[in-house]
């Protein structure tokens, strides 16, 4: 049992104690904090002598910086925030804070890696350290998440400085008016591979930012647009077909890869989508492009880091493969749908047939089937990354079940519920109900089950939970509330079968988008 409600452990290390939940007291470092990749402190009782008078205010100072040392990911190297940034942004105490936070946000939690020897650290030494755009949208990423975080949670989340309201949404700001600035100065010079990949950095913190904390579909599209526009004019999609202009870096493959994976996604809402590749490119040709970026930079981390990546970290890379696979054969089973519900939707014959989406979605079941089954299966003896990411991935394909059956299979039938429908169902709120029990924070990776979990359900307990569920990922990652917001919209309006594709994104633009990124 964790959480506040958890018996306070007394005798074990002080993080376990900080964190109210039971310590095994295994030396040097208990099972706890070694699974929650946390610093396992051990404070030795301090002698006996009369302490010092100190000023209360210093004192609860003191003893919040204490306590958020242990909090923070054990050794966030490469981390450093005291010397001069080579970016010239010039940071305030209270940035150099969000800093030390970055690596506890759920933008690290959602990519999945650890921070120490994950691609976001290797970001922020090599890339924000010299891109003062990527670097202020990395503090709007921590201020936007630490100060909602606080506001729905005071007690539990106290910070040595008091949090500005505005912080990251000003960060956030600042880093498109410059961002659009430097699209601009890309336009009347040579790319070099450094500049590029600084771009498609900052292109997926923004659409990062808008996923966690925006308002919808409206400002992720204008990123998305703005992206495609410019990867296009530069050279790097051409027509897929022919070697681009300019060669990209592995970890910006790996970038652009977690991008399309957020777009399709977020892409169920029917708005304008212009120019994405989710309408630019057919089908085969989507496939074809993430099946490259996906073979090409699964070997990301152990690339960036070279020689001095430990061989027990490409184990625990090694231990994903199988999962991760499974994921990107669901991602182009997404697509598909996707495209076939619009073209349903709009009319027009679609692309691909019934048929094949069903069997695509049986042959994907049963290549992956001991995955499927293991995430069926109650803390199964493997790492937690792992498992992570196999709840993630189970909860994904069942979401597919559900999608493919509201889209074909209920219609054929007249509108009645297989019994296949209902298994689906469960299976879903099986793993996030599990994922829950693990690590709420991680369930930011099955928010799109979730959704469509939520477009189909009708039992009243099951619907209570999962606002129940909402409400908790949004009080652990600070995240924005239109997610909430959106359960209540689709309980109150049932949708036909074609339209209920798991989107919850609000059909409003959000403030402070800056639209002329598209117009690259």
């Amino acid at each position: 049992m964790s959480g506040r409600t958890a018996p306070r452990s007394r005798t074990g290390c002080s993080t376990c104690r900080t964190r109210k939940v039971k310590c095994d007291e295994e030396r040097p470092c208990c099972s706890r904090c070694r699974s929650a990749q946390l610093s396992c402190d051990w404070v030795r009782p301090p002698r006996r002598q009369r302490p010092k008078p100190a000023k209360p205010d210093r004192l609860a100072a003191l003893q919040v910086v204490q306590q958020r040392r242990v909090l923070l990911p054990r050794d966030a190297f490469g981390l450093s925030t005291s010397q001069q940034l080579r970016n010239s942004l010039r940071l305030s105490s209270m940035d150099r804070e969000y800093l030390v936070y970055f690596p506890n946000t759920i933008v690290v939690a959602w990519v999945g890696k650890p921070w120490k020897w994950g691609l976001l650290r290797y970001l922020y030494s090599s890339v924000a350290s010299e891109s003062p755009v990527v670097m202020r949208l990395m503090l709007a990423l921590s201020a936007s998440e630490l100060e909602t975080r606080r506001s729905m949670d005071p007690d539990r989340i106290r910070w040595s400085l008091p949090c500005q309201p505005g912080t990251g949404v000003a960060h956030y700001s600042a880093a498109l008016r410059e961002f659009r600035s430097e699209l601009e100065r890309s336009r009347r010079q040579p790319l070099s591979q450094e500049k590029l990949d600084e771009i498609i950095a900052a292109f997926f913190f923004l659409i990062s930012y808008e996923h966690h904390f925006g308002g919808g579909w409206s400002g992720l599209n204008t990123h998305l647009s703005g992206m495609y526009a410019f990867l296009k004019s530069c050279g790097v999609l051409g027509d897929l077909s022919s070697k681009p202009e300019v060669d990209m870096a592995v970890s910006s493959k790996n970038l652009l890869l977690y991008i399309m994976y957020i777009a399709l996604s977020h892409a169920w809402g029917g708005t304008d989508e212009r120019e994405t590749w989710l309408r630019a490119m057919d089908n085969d040709t989507f496939c074809d492009f993430i099946d490259c970026l996906f073979l090409e930079s699964r070997d990301t981390n152990s690339i960036i880091f070279r020689g001095e990546y430990p061989t027990e970290e490409l184990a625990d890379d090694i231990s994903v493969y199988h999962p991760l696979d499974f994921f990107h054969e669901c991602s182009k089973l997404k697509h598909r749908l996707l495209s076939y519900i619009r073209d349903v939707k709009d009319g027009k014959e679609p692309e691909t047939s019934t048929k094949f989406l069903l069997s695509e979605l049986k042959r994907i079941g049963k290549r992956f089937r001991n995955l499927v089954m293991l995430g069926q299966r109650e803390d199964p003896p493997i790492r937690l990354r792992e498992l992570q990411t196999i709840y993630s991935v189970v909860g994904e394909y069942h979401a597919l079940e559900i999608v493919c059956h509201r889209a074909i299979c209920i219609p054929q039938a007249g509108g009645r519920r297989p019994a296949c429908h209902r298994d689906a169902l469960a299976n879903v709120l099986g793993v996030c109900r599990k994922m829950m029990k693990r690590n709420p924070r991680v369930m930011v990776r099955l928010i799109w089950p979730l959704v469509v979990a939520a477009e189909s359900v009708d039992d009243a307990d099951d619907k209570r939970w999962i606002q129940e569920t909402v409400e908790t990922v949004r009080r652990d990652t600070g995240s924005s509330s239109w997610l909430a917001e959106g359960l209540d919209d689709i309980w109150a309006s049932p949708a036909c079968p074609q339209q209920l594709t798991g989107s919850l994104s609000p059909r409003i633009p959000r403030a402070g988008t800056i639209s002329a990124i598209s117009d690259v």
